[in-house]
């Protein structure tokens, strides 16, 4: 449980701290989400335990849980709670924030899963992240504060919405049988 806390309050805090410290500069709203995170995430892995022993096939369990989980993110947290709904705030991606709701909720699944055949991927996700994060984390302290916001969410719609290759490579390999070793003729 704590490494799938850990995975989604890192994917959580990269726009949480651009957005609350660099553009807002809220630190109270930042130091909320701290604390906020880690219960909301707990939450999920408890759902993942649970839709992973109500669903027998991986791949289908692991599509259930994004879409529940993208839902839960934004019309559950975007819309009801923060009041990002299209027709209350239009200027509200909702591409970017249902990605962000995903990325939060679905890397820890993937992170979480001790298989090697996962390895390869999870490389290819933190490299991409840490790439993603150190970028645009110099580019709003570069960017004069006129500019950050706009930058910054251009960022994050681009980034984690491209992050959703990760997601259906991962649910692939899960739906792809596994291979059996060959039997040794004798």
């Amino acid at each position: 449980m704590l490494k799938f806390v850990l995975v989604g309050y890192l994917f959580a805090q990269v726009i949480e701290f651009q957005f609350n410290v660099l553009v807002t500069h809220n630190f109270g709203s930042w130091i909320f989400t701290l604390l906020y995170y880690p219960a909301y995430l707990a939450i999920a892995f408890l759902s993942h335990r649970l839709i992973n022993k109500l669903i027998g096939k991986e791949w289908v369990a692991d599509t259930v849980y994004l879409v529940i989980w993208g839902a839960i993110g934004l019309f559950g947290m975007e819309w009801l709670i923060i009041g990002n709904t299209p027709w209350q705030n239009p200027d509200a991606n909702q591409v970017g924030m249902l990605s962000f709701w995903i990325a939060l909720s679905f890397m820890p699944r993937i992170f979480s899963n001790p298989r090697p055949q996962f390895d390869k991927l999870k490389k290819k996700i933190v490299r991409y992240f840490a790439t993603y994060s150190i970028l645009t984390t110099v580019i709003g302290l570069l960017l004069p504060q006129s500019l950050r916001l706009f930058i910054l969410v251009v960022c994050e719609i681009i980034g984690y919405t491209y992050m959703s290759i990760y997601y259906w490579q991962y649910i692939n390999k899960n739906r792809a049988p596994t291979k059996q070793p060959q039997e040794i003729a004798t």
